[in-house]
């Protein structure tokens, strides 16, 4: 007997049907109490650490996303474990009360729906997202036989159907934050500008581009030559008490600044489309910031940072 599975499609989105067959083939009459299909999917996190000892731990949490069994042929429900114990003693003296299945090719079709408030599919450096579809058939008295696929789920399509809504950040307030001595030292030498960001829009999409504009405010006339703009995508994973922040892309645009400009400074940078959208999970999150520094004349570089949501 042989048993396989079969997809309609390789990539599903969220609140789509999952459809496809599994296929059983006898070559003669078998006594099976079932042929289900399982959906399955979890989400999980791996972090290692090297302790002093020289040895690596490694701290996992583990979620279940989906755990669902549907019956395509025999009986409504798996047995318990007396049910089968009594079921293989019978089968033992020829008298299985279990559906017997003719020989010959028997295909079942199935329909699934996918619940809209499912996280896409993820491999990340520390954690991951992962769904699969298996077949099985339950024997008597033999090991059961299986056949199982990966199930992707894609992103949902996200359209832009409103206006843009322009967002705006500035230094000081958005200076990334400095802890001890550093802080201290960061408030002494801090220079007396004003940074204005003005994004066109507070959401992005991913392979888009990101525009927007700087605006200086310089008391003292102190040159400023250039901005660099970095846009970053970070994976933070959680294991217990144990946080690990991975960056998984980033793009950079160098925006040169023109003396004593009288308007804003347009800028550009192209947003990476193999990162994921931003996002956030029971062990991990996935978050993207715009950090923005400035190359000042003989003083300390302004920094200015902002979380941003990518699409």
């Amino acid at each position: 007997m042989n048993i396989s599975l079969q997809l309609s499609q390789s990539r599903y989105a969220p609140g789509e049907t999952l459809a496809g067959s599994v296929v059983v083939e006898a070559e003669r009459p078998v006594h099976l109490r079932g042929v289900r299909l399982k959906v399955a999917g979890s989400e999980e996190t791996r972090i290692q650490r090297r302790m002093r000892n020289g040895g690596i731990r490694v701290y996992s949490e583990h979620a279940s996303l989906a755990d669902e069994e549907m019956t395509l042929f025999g009986e409504t429900r798996s047995p318990s474990l007396g049910e089968a114990l009594a079921e293989n003693i019978g089968a033992i003296f020829g008298k299985s009360h279990a559906p017997e299945l003719a020989a010959g090719r028997h295909e079942y079709p199935f329909e699934w729906p996918i619940p809209g408030d499912w996280p896409p599919t993820y491999e990340g450096r520390h954690a991951w997202v992962r769904y699969e579809v298996e077949s099985r058939a339950d024997i008597p008295l033999k090991p059961d036989m299986r056949d199982s696929k990966p199930l992707i789920v894609a992103s949902p399509l996200v359209l832009r159907m409103r206006k843009a809504r322009p967002v705006s950040f500035n230094y000081p307030e958005h200076r990334p934050k400095n802890v001890g001595v550093f802080a201290s030292l960061s408030k002494m030498f801090t220079p007396d500008i004003g940074l204005t960001v003005t994004l066109e829009d507070k959401a992005f999409h991913r392979g888009g581009e990101m525009r927007g504009t700087l605006a200086l405010n310089i008391p003292d006339g102190r040159p400023v030559s250039r901005a660099l703009l970095e846009l970053a995508c970070f994976e933070v994973a959680r294991a217990g008490r144990i946080n690990e922040k991975t960056v998984l892309a980033r793009a950079e645009e160098d925006v040169p600044l023109p003396e004593n400009a009288p308007a804003p400074t347009p800028f550009c940078i192209r947003v990476p489309e193999s990162a994921p959208a931003s996002g956030g999970w029971r062990h991990f999150d996935i978050k993207w910031y715009l950090h923005v520094r400035l190359d000042i004349s003989l003083m300390p570089d302004v920094r200015c940072l902002r979380k941003v949501v990518v699409m």
